[in-house]
Parts: structure tokens; sequence; C-alpha cells
């Protein structure tokens, strides 16, 4: 289970992490993922799952603090 925050849409967001994954491997916690299982970085288009949690945040700091509400509660 991945939770993340973006400001970005979605079709961006996942550009940025197929981006980190064949780039920048060590750069955060699910390239790293990506590259110690060698999974195949379409894997992150095509075998994913996203639901969109909450929405409507204008500001990074309350975005980040909905995405930490969230990984507490999991």
């Amino acid at each position: 289970m991945y939770v993340g925050q973006t400001g970005d849409n979605m079709e961006k967001r996942f550009g940025q992490h197929k981006y980190d994954i064949e780039k920048r491997p060590d750069q955060n916690e699910l390239a790293k993922h990506f590259k110690t299982c060698k999974h195949d970085t379409e894997d992150i288009m095509s075998n994913l799952e996203s639901f969109i949690i909450d929405h409507g945040f204008c500001e990074q700091n309350a975005r980040k603090r909905a995405e930490d509400r969230t990984i507490c509660r999991l």
C-alpha cells in the first residue's frame, strides 16, 4: 500500500514516479521498492489501483497533514 499526496493531476504524478523508478531509483521509497523487487516500470500503471480519499486542499501543508493522518490510521 502506498499513501501519497500531490498538487498535480494523477497522470503527471505517476509520470514523475515512473521517471524516478527509471532514472533515480534511490529518490524515494516507491522507486527503491520497484528497483529492489525488479518490477517493470509499466507495472506502476498496469498493476495499480488508486483511490482518491480526500481532495480540495490548496496548500501543500494541508495536503501533507491529511497524508500523515491517513498513514497513522492505517
